[in-house]
């Protein structure tokens, strides 16, 4: 029974519990180290880790936040991407304030006047204390944050924007095995989308926290404003109560939305494939930090929004993404996933077999190693991630769009990143026996060198006035057939939902 026994940790949702235990598991309240699974929110440090049997598992990796803090990917991935070349072109232009503050507000200056910019604090979640804004005096913050090119042009469905919520798992970190489920949440935001009023967070925001709160979502009686008199417009979504149903939660299963597209022609095949490969080439972003140890493993939420082109851009990556289940799609999804990834990662015969790998169960799909070169370098002591990324180039669908239209894809040139210096000071002793704070003297310069110049503090302005005229609506529309609610349950697609061809 020892190795059937789970432990939580203080505030551990209580879905992993109640399914752990309707699986025959024991949980283990004792203070010791007889158990199997040790669940918890909080991170586990590499000496915890260390200390693990060969046969336990935690639900952690030390150093993740690597890439669940905003500011850290936004810096591996800027890293990433100065080497590796344009595969790595997946977030938004992107900068960590206050310390680039001067080299955004250069780039800033240099975009259009209607460019937008989306600022979100670098350790918050749920939408909370986010700003978009196209007026740096409308740009205020008390910590430190990020500030990304807004992407003004996202693939609407019925004049809604969304985005997806994906889970990946990364089974083991020896061998590297990442998987993918198959199954996630389309969020919507709950206004039709435009770009007339960026304040409006219904219109702009997709996070389910703040668009559950929009009194449309509990009308039982709204009037439908008609967008036009043909019968193929009038198949369009005119309220979100149209898209959702009356009181719904803002969000669709991923099976839903692809079932949506398939309805509507859309061929989303490469869509999945690049976001396949944009959750491998994150985590290669960080592998150099992460313990070769083969007791952790961890389920991260990855946040993908699709433009207008089908093309995927990654927004951020959670940490312990939320586990509650406020809503009748959240129990379809959620309690299944978590049944995956414990008989996934605690299956005897997964931990144990020659190989070192684990096979996915349940929905989970296997994206990394994904062919035999990759299985040979995914083993740590041979890992290569150069050879690893140039696997992923020969067959990445954005790779070779861009060898046919370098144009079409052309990113927006990045402004040099520099930080701005803190004048060091120290106590000097004045007549008056007091003390007081005072620059560090400059030392003396030889005669053959530029004199130094005391800096002095300026400030700066933008070189662009931004107009005060509203903003065109912008973004794609799709068709949408009615109904299709959120709460179906038919039975979706056999096929794979992610591959790598």
């Amino acid at each position: 029974m020892q190795r059937k026994s789970f432990k939580c940790g203080p505030n551990t949702p209580p879905l992993v519990k109640r399914v752990l235990l309707s699986n025959g598991w024991n949980e283990n309240s004792d203070d010791n180290s007889n158990w199997t699974l040790f669940w918890r929110l909080d991170r586990f440090t590499r000496s915890e880790v260390e200390f693990c049997s060969p046969f336990q598992r935690v639900n952690h990796i030390p150093k993740s936040s690597e890439i669940t803090k905003k500011d850290n990917l936004q810096r591996n991935i800027r890293r990433m991407r100065s080497v590796c070349g344009p595969i790595y072109d997946f977030i938004p232009t992107t900068f960590a304030l206050p310390t680039e503050r001067v080299a955004f507000v250069n780039e800033f200056s240099s975009q259009a006047e209607s460019t937008a910019w989306i600022c979100k604090p670098r350790g918050l979640s749920r939408g909370r204390d986010i700003i978009v804004f196209n007026d740096l005096n409308d740009l205020k913050y008390t910590g430190h944050c990020v500030v990304q090119r807004y992407i003004e042009h996202p693939l609407l469905v019925a004049g809604y924007k969304h985005d997806l919520r994906l889970y990946v798992l990364v089974a083991s970190l020896d061998p590297l095995t990442i998987m993918l489920y198959n199954d996630g949440f389309a969020r919507f935001s709950t206004k039709k989308y435009n770009m007339d009023n960026l304040s409006d967070f219904y219109t702009h925001l997709t996070n389910c926290s703040i668009n559950k709160e929009n009194p449309m979502l509990m009308q039982e009686n709204i009037l439908h404003e008609k967008i036009g008199s043909s019968s193929a417009q009038d198949d369009f979504a005119s309220t979100i109560t149209d898209l959702l149903g009356v009181g719904a939660p803002p969000k669709w299963r991923v099976k839903q939305l692809r079932d949506h597209f398939l309805k509507q022609g859309i061929d989303d095949t490469d869509l999945w494939t690049r976001i396949s490969h944009i959750t491998i080439l994150t985590i290669l972003s960080i592998i150099p930090e992460l313990p070769k140890n083969k007791s952790c493993f961890e389920m991260f939420g990855f946040d993908i929004l699709v433009d207008e082109n089908l093309r995927p851009w990654l927004l951020e990556v959670n940490f312990s993404p939320s586990l509650g289940c406020d809503c009748v799609p959240d129990e379809l999804v959620k309690e299944p996933l978590v049944r995956d990834i414990i008989d996934t990662v605690c299956d005897e015969n997964n931990n144990n077999n020659a190989e070192g790998f684990i096979q996915p169960k349940g929905g989970f799909e296997l994206i990394f190693p994904f062919n035999e070169t990759t299985q040979k370098l995914s083993h740590r002591d041979s890992l290569d991630s150069k050879a690893i990324i140039e696997e992923i180039k020969s067959i990445d669908p954005f790779v070779q769009l861009v060898k046919k239209n370098p144009a079409l894809f052309k990113m927006p040139a990045r402004t040099p990143v520099k930080t701005t210096p803190i004048p060091k000071v120290t106590k000097i002793p004045d007549t008056n026996s007091t003390t007081k704070l005072t620059e560090k003297p400059t030392p003396k310069q030889s005669p053959l060198k530029t004199p130094i110049k005391k800096s002095v503090p300026v400030q700066i302005t933008p070189k662009r006035t931004v107009s005060k005229t509203p903003l065109k609506m912008t973004g794609v529309e799709i068709g949408f057939d009615l109904p299709l609610h959120p709460l179906s349950k038919e039975k979706q697609a056999s096929k794979p939902i992610f591959s790598t061809k």
